[in-house]
């Protein structure tokens, strides 16, 4: 056996203390990445989280299911998709939401750039020059009056007049309504002729989103179908800001002082580990963590999961359609898949021309305002009509 030397046992000694040194370093820096990463992304079960885009956003609010505000270090206030994508750089502006009839929702602008309040186009959601003339003009809203035995108008001086089903020409569909303004009255839900269908018993309501709408009685909030049978058993704080709707099947709400996503039958998507989380769009989600605002994106395989169980297949045929999914907008997207990019938002009520169906997706028109747009939507939220009419 060789004799190990002086000279051995150093070299043996350097060598580990260069390999421990190694080992050392590589795990600093593996540590150093990961915590680099962890500022910008977190993947976790079910979804992922990244904070990138969102430097210097310091809170984030949706004003409808179509638009969010956010707001900077300086107290500038900008406009972003509801994926969490910046349409409007902040300004000095102030948003507001003003209303001139009965589910008329506008998202108007105060800004130092105009005398006057600015409307926002929703759908590509960025500041409109066109003038909004009438900012103060005082909100009429509709309630059912238990007197008349119908839905009425009622403004700042009170009763208006009974609201006729030609003046909202509504979808078909269910849509919530309070019996008057006084604080703790409660809500129902009409049909499009403006009868009663599901009666007053709520403490509060939303509208109906694939076949679900958010309610809350005794101060726990669950959803309900057209039937006004519970699909989503009472045990949540809240749903939002405002009263979230279902969208692909997947919906935030708040339990126990933190937010996280259901399905359609309660089955929690995400965990409920977030301080907050806003009305999403196309699986993704505005969402808080940690004080940390950032976008959410639920996995692939749940997303596709909860969409394909939102409605069951139509039988939808080629010719001129309405959309009707009893108030949300529907997805029009560049591809027949839950996975391929959306290309604009088409609103409840409008016409769509149909040149195909296959699968439950139809390949469609739709003629905006700007211009025509082509594309593929679920066939489970459109009705065939007799003929187009103009817009």
């Amino acid at each position: 056996m060789k004799k190990i030397t002086k000279s051995d046992r150093r070299k043996m000694l350097i060598t580990a203390a260069g390999a421990l040194a190694l080992i050392i370093i590589v795990a600093i820096i593996a540590s150093i990445g990961k915590g680099v990463r962890n500022k910008q992304e977190e993947k976790q079960s079910g979804y992922g989280f990244s904070t990138a885009g969102f430097k210097g956003v310091t809170n984030v609010e949706c004003l409808n299911e179509r638009v969010a505000v956010f707001t900077d270090t300086s107290g500038k206030k900008g406009i972003m998709s509801l994926d969490g994508k910046i349409t409007q750089q902040a300004g000095k502006n102030e948003f507001y939401v003003v209303s001139d009839a009965w589910l008329s929702r506008k998202t108007a602008v105060r800004s130092e750039l105009s005398e006057y309040p600015l409307l926002v186009d929703e759908a590509a959601g960025t500041i409109s020059k066109k003038q909004y003339n009438k900012p103060d003009t005082p909100e009429k809203s509709a309630y059912w009056s238990e007197e008349a035995g119908a839905l009425c108008w009622y403004g700042p001086d009170g009763f208006i007049g009974r609201v006729e089903p030609s003046e909202v020409a509504l979808a078909p569909g269910l849509y919530p309504v309070a019996r008057s303004d006084e604080p703790g009255a409660k809500y129902g839900f009409v049909d499009e002729s403006l009868k009663v269908a599901i009666d007053f018993q709520y403490d509060r309501a939303g509208r109906f989103s694939e076949g679900l709408a958010g309610v809350s009685m005794g101060g726990r909030w669950g959803y309900i179908n057209p039937s006004g049978n519970v699909e989503v058993n009472f045990e949540y704080d809240s749903i939002g800001d405002g009263i979230y709707s279902y969208r692909n099947g997947l919906v935030p709400v708040s339990k126990n002082a933190k937010y996280g996503i259901i399905d359609r039958q309660g089955k929690v998507a995400v965990e409920f580990e977030f301080d907050k989380i806003l009305q999403g769009a196309g699986g993704k989600y505005i969402a808080n963590k940690d004080g940390k605002w950032g976008v959410l994106t639920v996995d692939e395989q749940i997303y596709a999961a909860a969409n394909t169980t939102t409605q069951p297949q139509s039988q939808a045929q080629t010719g001129n359609y309405i959309v009707t999914t009893n108030g949300g907008a529907l997805n029009l997207r560049s591809e027949p898949s839950v996975n391929s990019q959306i290309v604009t938002e088409i609103p409840n009520g409008a016409y769509i021309n149909v040149s195909a169906v296959e699968n439950g997706w139809a390949a469609v028109e739709y003629h905006s305002s700007v211009r025509t747009l082509s594309g593929y939507v679920s066939s489970n939220f459109i009705t065939e009509v007799a003929s187009r009419e103009a817009q």
